[in-house]
């Protein structure tokens, strides 16, 4: 069983609703075993100021890195290419740790992730 730490963002209009959406899809790839409510965070390093809507969930996959990348990837285009005339990001899906390896460190080292730890239960 693989484990990973994932940061979940979202930047469009209907940014909560976008969230719960990919939770929800997520609790029907993986097992949830922990997660934050939803918090709010600057846009940095994006640009233009938009606000996001960001969310740390724990999960345990049989997948391998390479397929839980893959269906990530896969789901933010599909959202991506159904929310195409909104402003902002639409789904972010980032795979920050993979069993306890920090793969994206500059994710690990900002703000909103540093956020998202202090409310992870």
């Amino acid at each position: 069983m693989n484990t990973a730490r994932l940061c979940l963002g979202a930047s469009v209009d209907n940014k909560e609703q976008q969230l719960r959406a990919a939770f929800e899809w997520l609790t029907e790839q993986t097992d949830i075993v922990r997660n934050t409510p939803c918090y709010l965070s600057d846009g940095e390093g994006s640009g233009g100021g938009r606000v996001y809507l960001n969310q740390l969930v724990d999960i345990a996959s049989n997948c391998s890195y390479e397929e839980f990348y893959s269906k990530c990837k896969s789901y933010e285009s599909a959202v991506r290419r159904r929310n195409a005339n909104s402003a902002g990001v639409s789904i972010d899906i980032d795979i920050v740790e993979w069993n306890d390896t920090v793969l994206r460190t500059q994710d690990a080292e900002s703000d909103y992730y540093r956020l998202g730890l202090k409310q992870l239960k």
